[in-house]
């Protein structure tokens, strides 16, 4: 039998769709009055969750997740209308938003008669706290069952006495934490607040979010350890873990997705170490790498771990001032990305010049040819000749490029010393190069002394060079005309395009000159 919407006469189209109900239709019973209506008992656990949370966004529209536990009042009379319909409530209530949310000192008085409260789960968000509203902070800690966040930025070793007094023993629905120093700390690390051993016991077994900032932590690999369900681990500033220790760590850590690492070692701090003999540790849902720091840590690091499925990598070189870009060394870190099936696949790359504030970076992005697909490389550097040995040393990686293009920052000055032969040398397999108006001062000159024998010296693969839209043209051609018939006497010509230029891309070209 087919099920067939019942049409409501008289009503208006946006009401009939409010009131719909379906039937079971059958031409022999004419008069079917209450039969075969689809009631809301006999619905789903799942759907009635559905309804539930939609009732939630429209009585809530803008409400953010950790609003005050007693402007939600929606739930209250759900709760009541049956038993079904409580413990479906009760047994959901991160999906449905029902936190009960301690942020001293708005809730300091609250806490005080938390035995009230229904049993929904905790957070605990604590940023510059004052010392007289740790009460409910510890108030809320004691219900250690039930805590399922917790987010502390320290002003102090007395706030992490206070906590960690009360934090001795595991949080067993403990999901997310995340720990903070506000102090003005930076580079040196025997200033970072202390987070003690016993903290959490040393377990965690639900946490799935680990943040830490400006803090020391020495049982963090322990508590890692007990953590096989962490999906995010972000640490920054932190006393540097040795790369054999993370490898460790990681290999433990068979659901981690997320991993960003900032600010570990200084060069002068840090002890390079040679590629291990064992085998690497394997972090097999890994998706998502950020690195901010130093390359010799960094090499090390990726010699130790592969991730079969990552698809966005990104890097960030910092520099020390007066160090030589000569002492820049990464070759364990094309290994590294090419270990990932997503990246063997071909690719578009970019390279940004950017310019702010007295100072400027150079990225190297590397993305899908085809859109659609879902991976992302980008390594940034403060330094030209630090991006040549970049490309230096993931040459075998760029060797599979078909498309460059160059952006440039409006308010970069044009630089002539950019080492663009050095730069351009693994693209060997590149057939679309694609300039912005900025940049052409800086790459014509280069192509214009490639003619003779050294007119396939880079870029031998080129046969489109794509340029911004110039105005006027003739200065562009003049400048590249060597370039383009050095290559039409060598048998691999270079056709010239002129396209518009738009901040969301390029659109298609409107000259063309072969």
């Amino acid at each position: 039998m087919e099920e067939q919407p019942i049409d409501y006469q008289g009503e208006s189209g946006e009401g009939r769709s409010r009131r719909r109900s379906f039937e079971r239709s059958s031409p022999m019973a004419p008069d079917r009055c209450g039969e075969g209506h689809v009631t809301i008992d006999t619905l789903s656990d799942d759907a009635l969750l559905e309804i539930f949370s939609s009732v939630q966004q429209i009585s809530h529209p803008y409400e953010s997740f950790w609003t005050s536990f007693w402007e939600m009042r929606w739930w209250i009379p759900l709760v009541h209308t049956c038993q079904r319909w409580r413990h479906i409530i009760f047994a959901s209530p991160l999906r449905l938003r029902l936190v009960v949310p301690c942020r001293p000192p708005s809730a300091a008085r609250k806490w005080e008669s938390l035995d009230i409260w229904p049993p929904f789960p905790i957070s605990v968000l604590c940023s510059s706290t004052k010392l007289g509203d740790y009460g409910s902070v510890v108030a809320a800690l004691g219900h250690r069952e039930r805590v399922f966040e917790i987010s502390f930025d320290f002003q102090g070793d007395f706030e992490v006495e206070t906590v960690a007094a009360v934090m001795e023993k595991p949080f067993p629905a403990l999901k997310s934490l995340s720990l903070s120093s506000s102090d003005d700390v930076e580079d040196d690390v025997e200033r970072y607040i202390p987070i003690p051993e016993a903290f959490l016991g040393g377990s965690a077994p639900s946490l799935r979010t680990l943040a830490l900032s400006f803090v020391r932590f020495p049982a963090l690999p322990r508590l890692l350890f007990s953590a096989p369900n962490l999906v995010s681990l972000t640490l920054e500033n932190i006393p540097t873990i040795h790369c054999e220790a993370m490898a460790t760590c990681l290999a433990a850590l068979i659901n981690l997705e997320r991993l960003r690492i900032e600010g570990f070692a200084r060069r002068s701090h840090y002890h390079h170490t040679s590629p291990p003999s064992l085998p690497r540790a394997v972090v097999p849902a890994l998706t998502f790498f950020q690195f901010k720091g130093f390359d010799e840590y960094l090499d090390d690091f990726v010699a130790r771990i592969d991730a079969p499925i990552l698809r966005t990598i990104l890097i960030t070189f910092e520099f020390e001032f007066g160090e030589e870009a000569s002492n820049f060394h990464i070759p364990q870190l094309h290994r590294f990305i090419s270990s990932a099936e997503r990246f063997k696949l071909p690719n578009r790359a970019f390279l940004w010049f950017a310019y702010a504030t007295g100072c400027g970076h150079v990225s190297l992005g590397l993305e899908p040819l085809l859109p659609g697909s879902d991976r992302f490389l980008q390594i940034k550097c403060l330094q030209d000749s630090q991006m040549k040995l970049v490309c230096r040393e993931l040459s075998p990686l760029l060797s599979r490029v078909d498309c460059l293009d160059l952006y440039v920052s409006m308010f970069m000055p044009v630089q002539e010393s950019i080492p663009w032969l050095d730069i351009f040398r693994p693209f060997f397999a590149v057939q679309s190069l694609r300039v912005t108006e900025e940049r052409w001062q800086s790459v014509a000159p280069v192509l214009r002394e490639l003619t003779g024998e050294r007119a396939m010296e880079v870029l031998p693969s080129l046969r489109t060079l794509v340029l911004g839209e110039f105005q006027p043209c003739a200065p562009i051609m003049a400048a590249l005309e060597p370039f383009i018939a050095a290559r039409q006497l060598s048998g691999h010509p270079v056709a010239i395009d002129i396209h518009h230029w738009h901040t969301d891309g390029w659109e298609c070209g409107v000259q063309s000159q072969d």
